[in-house]
């Protein structure tokens, strides 16, 4: 991909970048987090598709430890899921598409998906002290992966969904062995 050497603009960060109230252009579009975290860490081309791609590694490794937590797959599923997973045009566009953003899409995708792990670790937790702490975690990583880009709603519903659907087959499944 020509964005991994070379770094371009889309015509969304261009007017953003010449705009005075760049951070007010984020915040009024509903995307909080990102505008903060490109007040903090600033909004540079340089060895962001490197750090993209590092951070949507990641987020497939968080992707494969839920998946390895509910469907117990062999390690051929588990690389062949994680291979979709990051080479899908749509995961790939969409972190490497916008230059400027593409390393605050790829962190939203890793805050997305730990925010999942932690949502699952609290509805699993026996003890109310572990609870409260999965939870925090849960409400802090979604609201960061949300505010960074509203879009992760629709991924978050899809893979909560997928879950359910997998619980529910499996106690079914225990149920008819009963």
């Amino acid at each position: 991909s020509p964005q991994i050497k070379n770094y371009t603009l889309s015509i969304y960060e261009e007017n953003n970048m010449t705009n005075a109230n760049e951070y007010l252009v984020y915040i009024s579009s509903g995307r909080f987090m990102l505008a903060l975290l490109i007040k903090f860490f600033g909004n540079s081309p340089y060895f962001n598709s490197f750090s993209a791609g590092i951070f949507m590694f990641i987020a497939t490794i968080l992707l494969l430890i839920i998946f390895e937590k509910y469907q117990k797959s062999t390690k051929l599923s588990l690389i062949i899921s994680g291979g979709l997973f990051i080479s899908m045009p749509y995961v790939i566009g969409e972190t490497l598409n916008f230059s400027m953003q593409g390393i605050y899409i790829s962190f939203a995708y890793c805050s997305l998906l730990f925010s999942i792990l932690m949502l699952i670790s609290f509805i699993d937790a026996r003890e109310k002290n572990g609870r409260l702490s999965f939870f925090v975690f849960f409400i802090v990583s979604s609201v960061t992966a949300f505010g960074i880009y509203q879009s992760f709603v629709v991924v978050f519903v899809f893979v909560i969904s997928c879950i359910f659907f997998i619980r529910v087959r499996q106690i079914r499944s225990a149920d008819s062995l009963k």
